[in-house]
């Protein structure tokens, strides 16, 4: 008797997958999949998603440097 590997065993039980592009893009154009924009290629919950997280990010990085001025200022650290 000889041993198989792990990774043949692994192989063995694990199936084969096609994961192209090409098979992504006709699963999400089916009629249960998600409308995508035809330019980009990115569905509305990305053009959702993605201002509101850049928006975010744009007030935070404000925040801090306001914060970060006045307390030099309060401090009495010149710039």
């Amino acid at each position: 008797m000889t041993e198989k590997t792990t990774a043949e065993n692994a192989a063995k039980d694990t199936p084969a997958v096609d994961l192209s592009v090409a098979d992504a893009n006709e699963a999400s154009s089916g009629s249960g999949g998600v409308e995508t924009n035809f330019k980009s290629g990115k569905s509305w919950r990305f053009w959702a998603i993605f201002p509101a997280l850049m928006v975010t990010t744009l007030l935070s990085a404000m925040e801090v440097t306001g914060a970060m001025l006045c307390l030099l200022i309060i401090h009495g650290t010149e710039i």
